[in-house]
């Protein structure tokens, strides 16, 4: 190294730096000065291939178990690099493990000249008396995590970051959004979960609200932790004027570390609204595949998922007040045969408001070009008798009364509980209840 970029490093680093070295950015070459005993000049004392390496297996080697993490995240090549490219010089403390414990040590990591250029110099040093004389503040862990490099190195889309000690609820707080920055929530405190919930009223949109202060208590998140290790829900908060989808992931650090959790809020808004409007065009091709074009009521492909389900109920005897009622439209072909298919389409929606008006609190399916059938619980079970016999004297009286007037023919039978297997074992009592009905109609049309 020459002597003028030898000048150069000391002046970025000043003295009593236990190693330096001066690191090729592009790709990751060193070499490595020492000064004895942390005075005098500095002298090179040997070189490497890869910077980003050689710090990685010193600081498994060196570093306290407690740092290693923050340490690995903020040295990768990717992290340190980015950084620097925001702010230079980088400086964070870090604790050397020594035989009495530990000592407080300083890495400080800046360009050659002050801006970013192809070189750049990494230096540590022992800080430990300075800070141990200090008034307490600038020794703790906390406080010297560094969460722009852990934002940098995990997902880009963070809107910030936290750690928080769950022993003491002691929290710092590193924001790489610069609205959430503006929205003036505390970057670091002594109550985290007591100021989130006070801050909430502030940050969240009012209608998520109740939810987010019932997701995010002590108690619920440590729960959540104990049984997953991890965890995460979405909400809305009003970021840039706008109610914006964001999604929070609370992990828990792991081993010597565990008291610890990370708690990364992701900006997931374009992702969520895209996915709920697929699901909305989904369920409205779902419903849309369910409905009779003609009547507007659901078809057989609905009844058959309806079936489906109240077979699962029945299997597991869950069912006793249940009945179906099976309908059948007297006259269609006639109406289509003499009057044509416009008529006879008038006489099915006919015939389905007469269906639905009866059954009001009842599902009605269109199963067959002119069959219906209404599955009868809650209020409409507990009235069927009374609905069926009104049902079928307004027929009598509209087959009475007009040649052309709609009428249905009606069936029903109730579900045998412990003998009826199926809803196809009720269906099939009713569908022949509705035959018999229909053979009693005066003025019956085929």
């Amino acid at each position: 190294m020459d002597v003028k970029l030898q000048r150069r490093i000391e002046t970025a680093l000043s003295s009593g730096y236990e190693f330096v070295c001066c690191v090729d950015a592009a790709t990751g070459r060193y070499e490595e000065y020492a000064a004895p005993g942390g005075l005098g000049p500095l002298q090179a004392v040997g070189s490497g291939e890869d910077i980003f390496s050689e710090l990685s297996r010193r600081i498994d080697r060196y570093v306290l178990p407690e740092d290693r993490m923050r340490m690995a995240l903020s040295l990768s090549r990717d992290a340190l690099l980015a950084r620097l490219r925001e702010r230079s010089p980088f400086i964070m403390t870090y604790r050397r493990t020594a035989e009495d414990g530990f000592r407080y040590h300083m890495l400080k990591a800046a360009w050659v000249g002050g801006e970013e250029g192809r070189s750049l110099v990494i230096g540590a040093a022992d800080v430990d008396e300075r800070l141990r004389q200090s008034d307490g503040t600038a020794v703790e862990l906390l406080g010297n995590l560094d969460f722009s490099v852990i934002a940098q190195t995990l997902m880009s889309d963070y809107i910030c970051l936290y750690c928080v000690d769950l022993e003491t609820d002691r929290f710092v707080e590193y924001s790489a959004d610069e609205d959430y920055r503006r929205m003036g929530i505390q970057s670091r405190g002594e109550d985290f979960f007591e100021l989130s919930l006070r801050n909430a009223g502030d940050v969240i949109d009012p209608e998520e609200l109740p939810r987010f202060m019932a997701s995010f208590t002590r108690e619920r998140v440590l729960k959540e932790l104990e049984d997953d290790g991890f965890y995460t829900f979405t909400y809305r908060l009003m970021l840039r004027g706008r109610s914006t989808y964001v999604n929070m992931k609370i992990i828990r650090m792991g081993g010597e570390n565990s008291r610890y959790v990370v708690i990364g809020v992701s900006d997931v808004d374009a992702q969520t609204r895209r996915e709920l409007a697929q699901a909305s065009a989904l369920s409205a091709a779902r419903e849309e595949a369910s409905r009779d074009a003609l009547t507007g009521i659901r078809n057989k492909n609905a009844y058959a998922a309806e079936e489906a389900r109240w077979n699962e109920r029945i299997s597991r005897g869950e069912v006793t007040e249940l009945a179906v009622a099976v309908c059948d439209l007297n006259g269609l072909k006639q109406a289509n045969d003499t009057q044509g298919h416009k008529a006879g389409d008038q006489l099915l929606r006919a015939a389905t408001s007469a269906i639905c008006e009866t059954f009001r609190h009842s599902p009605v399916f269109r199963i067959g070009g002119d069959e219906f059938v209404a599955i009868l619980f809650g209020s409409d079970f507990r009235n069927r008798e009374k609905l069926i016999r009104e049902f079928r004297r307004e027929n009598r009286e509209r087959s009475d009364a007009d040649e052309g007037g709609v009428v249905v023919a009606c069936g029903f039978s109730d579900l045998r509980a412990g003998q009826d297997h199926c809803l196809g074992d009720v269906f099939e009592r009713a569908d022949t209840a509705m035959y018999e009905n229909k053979r009693q109609l005066k003025g019956t049309r085929d």
